[in-house]
C-alpha cells in the first residue's frame, strides 16, 4: 500500500465504514500485507514519536525509554493477530464463515481508530483523556463483521462480545507478560 491509498482506506473506514467493508472484502490482500503495509507503520510512527517525546520530556534513561517505544511498536501487532486468530476461530460457534484472511481484514481495519490515537496520546501524557476515541473500532467491528464473516444478525452482539471479551482477556495477559503496567514511563 502506498501513502495515498492508506489516506484513502483511514478516510472510507472512518466516515463511510459500511462503503468501505464492501470493497475490503473484494480486494486480495495478504495478512502479511495488512501487518507490514498497514498496521506496522501506524504503530512504528507511535513509537517513534513516544521515544522522542518521552526521551526528551523526562531524565529517564534510554533504555528505559527504547524499552517503551519497542513496546509501543509491537503490542498493536500482536493484538491485531491475536485479535484476528480469536475471531477466526469463534466463527463457527457463532454460524459465520471460518476465514483467517478475512477476519486478518476485519481486525486491522478496525483497529484504524485505536491506531490513530495512539499516534495523538504518543505526542504526551496529558492527551490521554482522547483514548477513549480509539473505541470507535467497537463500532467498525460491528458493521464489518456481518460483511467479512458472514455473521447473522441475530448472532452479531453476542459474537462480538465473546470476541471482546477474550480479546481484552488476551491483552491482559499481553501487559502482563511484558511488563507494560511495570514501566515507569512519562
Amino acid at each position: 500500500m502506498d501513502i495515498q491509498s492508506t489516506a484513502d482506506r483511514v478516510k472510507g473506514i472512518l466516515l463511510e465504514p459500511r462503503s468501505e467493508w464492501d470493497k475490503i472484502k473484494t480486494e486480495v490482500t495478504s495478512n502479511k500485507e495488512l501487518i507490514l503495509f498497514y498496521v506496522l507503520p501506524f504503530a512504528a510512527i507511535a513509537a517513534l514519536i513516544s521515544l522522542f517525546a518521552i526521551w526528551l520530556g523526562t531524565y529517564l534513561g534510554i533504555a528505559l525509554v527504547l524499552q517503551f517505544a519497542v513496546l509501543k511498536l509491537v503490542t498493536p501487532l500482536i493484538s491485531v493477530i491475536v485479535a484476528a486468530v480469536v475471531i477466526n476461530e469463534l466463527a463457527e460457534t457463532f454460524d459465520s464463515v471460518k476465514n483467517l484472511n478475512n477476519a486478518f481484514k476485519l481486525v486491522a481495519y478496525s483497529y484504524t481508530p485505536y491506531l490513530l490515537v495512539e499516534i495523538i496520546v504518543s505526542i504526551s501524557w496529558t492527551l490521554g483523556f482522547l483514548s477513549f476515541l480509539g473505541l470507535y473500532g467497537v463500532y467498525l467491528l460491528w458493521v464489518g463483521l456481518p460483511k467479512m464473516m458472514e455473521t447473522p444478525e441475530d448472532r452479531r452482539l453476542v459474537y462480538i462480545i465473546a470476541a471482546l471479551v477474550v480479546i481484552l482477556v488476551l491483552e491482559v495477559v499481553i501487559s502482563a507478560l511484558f511488563g507494560i503496567d511495570r514501566l515507569g514511563y512519562y
